[in-house]
């Protein structure tokens, strides 16, 4: 605060903005080194003296109540330019830790979006509020101002979930506080989190090999995670819901309702066995054919095809056909019918993907489709980690048991020599280890050029799915009507 002028907000067009540089002008004046003096000090000692209750008195500000506000500043923490080395490279997003602090309001380092010539004076103020005060805000004619100035400002409010008390990386309570974001720059609209459980990323993304991805890894082995995985989608929680109905809740939701979906055609754009689609459709389906509309369509498509896995899951729905040739997510063209959206799903498999192709995966849903679906149940977070092992393992067992407890190839690499549960919990571990955040998405797609996001709604969220540490991770996009003007708060 003391290190910034009254003249940036004097030669600002709007005359509400002159009393504010005033005040931050005598504030940097009144506690600049030189102005403190013995006088200072004794007026302190006074006011203790004539206190009736001395814990009254903060050095700072409340940090439970009242109208103090806290401001301080990173921005000139050079955290951008830090290196970790050729391993790690330099940071592309700092954030805090999480924190309760009412009324704290931090400028966040520059160069955030680092990456683009045009964002390098970036500037993003974190402020944490009470509810009350947030909405308050929101009707103040300087913010308006400020928010709807595109070219100078983007301004977000990101609300608490009913069901989580935090949402990294903005801290946020429900019923009391929301987080603020003031971006001065254009950058990426904001994202929208929902029914968020977040837990802290342990460390960064590596980009490792699953054993699955390489090009030794026989069907036989390959074939017996896919089993597992398509089982994994029926597993019920607590609440009597599969992982699979959980996440298409999550999909029925976010694109606004079963009458909205009956618009779409679903694509499953790396559909390996088929996973969790078989489910997806029924349980869609279900509900269109109970609120009076047509079954929407499924697309099965994957650059190995699963022809024969395929095959079976057409024969079993009417609603879920398959293209036998490779398709490449990254340059996959539009399948929808004529006057049909397309809605393209990637269930557990956008980790599989480095940074490049991922972006490319993301551009092409952009460009070609109408919304977009990131499942995940993989992450860089000690639960995620436990959970993955856990599973892994039981996985491995339960599956042999299940299909193959008559082939001795598959009870003795399973019991004897665990060569499937190696299997298992390696990938799992590595999956883990590859998956990304949601901001760590978004920075794929805020940092192409030509991408215009203007008239997409991107929203992200954490679900516990299976307690006590399955949490299902989703990442997702949808493309605004004509009709709707793109906001600016959300």
């Amino acid at each position: 605060m003391t290190q910034l002028q009254a003249s940036a907000f004097s030669g600002a067009d709007d005359p509400s903005l002159y009393p504010l540089a005033r005040i931050c002008d005598a504030i940097a004046l009144s506690i600049s080194a030189d102005r403190l003096n013995a006088r200072n000090i004794a007026e302190v000692y006074a006011l203790a003296a004539r206190s009736q209750s001395a814990p009254a008195l903060f050095p700072a500000w409340s940090i439970t109540s009242g109208r103090d506000i806290g401001i301080t500043s990173w921005a000139g923490f050079g955290l951008y330019e830090m290196s970790f080395g050729d391993a790690l490279g330099q940071p592309i997003f700092v954030r805090p830790p999480y924190m309760q602090i009412d009324s704290a309001a931090i400028v966040l380092p520059r160069k955030r979006a680092c990456f683009d010539e045009e964002d390098r004076d970036a500037i993003e103020v974190m402020l944490m509020l009470r509810k009350d005060d947030i909405e308050a805000l929101q009707q103040d004619g300087v913010w308006k101002m400020l928010a709807s100035e595109p070219k100078r400002t983007r301004a977000s409010v990101i609300p608490a979930s009913p069901q989580s008390e935090l949402y990294a990386p903005y801290a946020a309570m429900p019923g009391r506080r929301n987080a603020v974001s003031a971006r001065w720059a254009s950058l990426l609209p904001p994202t929208q989190p929902d029914s968020v459980v977040t837990m802290a990323v342990l460390f960064p993304r590596f980009h490792l090999t699953e054993i699955e991805d390489t090009s030794w890894c026989p069907d036989w082995l390959r074939d017996h995670a896919h089993s597992s995985l398509a089982r994994l989608w029926q597993v019920k929680s607590s609440n009597g819901n599969s992982l699979a109905i959980q996440a298409c809740n999550v999909l029925l939701r976010v694109l606004g309702g079963i009458d909205t979906v009956a618009d779409y055609t679903i694509v499953d754009a790396c559909s390996g066995a088929g996973g969790p689609t078989p489910f997806f459709e029924k349980y869609i389906n279900k509900q269109l054919e109970a609120s009076g509309h047509d079954p929407v369509s499924f697309v099965l498509t994957d650059w190995a095809p699963y022809v024969k896995a395929w095959q079976k899951l057409s024969e079993e729905s009417p609603n879920i056909s398959y293209i036998a040739e490779p398709i490449d997510a990254a340059k996959a063209k539009r399948l929808a019918a004529p006057g049909k959206k397309e809605c393209r799903i990637f269930n557990l498999c956008f980790h599989h993907f480095d940074d490049p192709a991922a972006a490319k995966i993301l551009r092409s849903a952009i460009e070609a489709a109408d919304a977009f679906f990131i499942f995940e149940i993989t992450h860089r977070t000690l639960p995620s980690i436990i959970y993955t092992t856990m599973a892994s393992a039981f996985g491995a067992y339960s599956t042999t048991w299940i299909e193959h407890r008559w082939s001795p190839f598959h009870l003795v690499f399973t019991y004897l020599i665990p060569l499937f549960p190696f299997y298992y919990i390696f990938d799992g571990v590595v999956s883990c280890i590859r998956g990304r955040t949601a901001e760590e998405t978004s920075a794929l797609l805020r940092h192409q050029k030509g991408v215009d996001l203007s008239e997409w709604d991107i929203r992200h969220g954490e679900e516990m799915v299976l307690p006590p540490f399955g949490t299902l991770f989703w990442y997702s996009g949808v493309k605004k009507s004509s009709g709707e003007t793109s906001r600016q708060v959300t």
